[in-house]
């Protein structure tokens, strides 16, 4: 065997193993590719399915809140005189409607049917901020809405807000509380 016939033994040698070594490469290649959208599949089904559950549970949680605050407009309405107070009227229903306006914007309404005096609205917690501050101790006409922010952090825990009032101007104060809604 001659040298030439030796160089091009070894050049057909050479260009066939680069050949296999591309298509080796290319495969394994397309095998990291295949796995990666494998994984980036169940990722996203992963994440659908706890978007899923985060919902169920919050319609779990408002029907939970609905039925605690039927049950305790119920109790108010059913409460036994005091000894030694004199028979009243019962206490009408809390004429109050919180309701979410925007990103961390509420809007407090007097969605009852008459004037309410005396009105005082705070947060529960002192992480809490209702601002701008609502106007202390004014009275609110049926359907009076003032609109207010809620800033709270990460340590507010679940935000409540707590409006006093009274249904005659010298009547007794009633109390209202509600987890503010998210």
């Amino acid at each position: 065997m001659d040298v030439l016939a030796w160089s091009a033994w070894t050049g057909n040698a050479i260009a066939l193993a680069s050949i296999g070594y591309t298509w080796w490469t290319g495969r394994g290649t397309k095998q990291a590719a295949a796995a990666a959208s494998e994984r980036a599949d169940e990722s996203l089904h992963t994440a659908q399915e706890a978007a899923a559950a985060q919902q169920r549970m919050a319609d779990v949680l408002e029907k939970m809140y609905e039925a605690q605050e039927r049950h305790t407009t119920g109790a108010l309405r059913s409460q036994a005189i005091a000894p030694g107070a004199a028979p009243s009227a019962p206490a009408s229903p809390p004429p109050w409607l919180v309701e979410r306006t925007g990103a961390g914007r509420y809007q407090l309404t007097n969605a009852g049917p008459a004037t309410v005096y005396d009105v005082h609205v705070a947060a529960v917690s002192g992480v809490v901020r209702l601002d701008p501050p609502l106007p202390e101790g004014d009275s609110w006409v049926a359907g009076t809405s003032r609109p207010f922010d809620v800033v709270a952090s990460w340590q507010t825990g679940t935000p409540q807000i707590v409006v006093t009032w009274r249904d005659a101007p010298d009547g007794a104060q009633r109390r209202w509380e509600r987890v503010i809604p998210q």
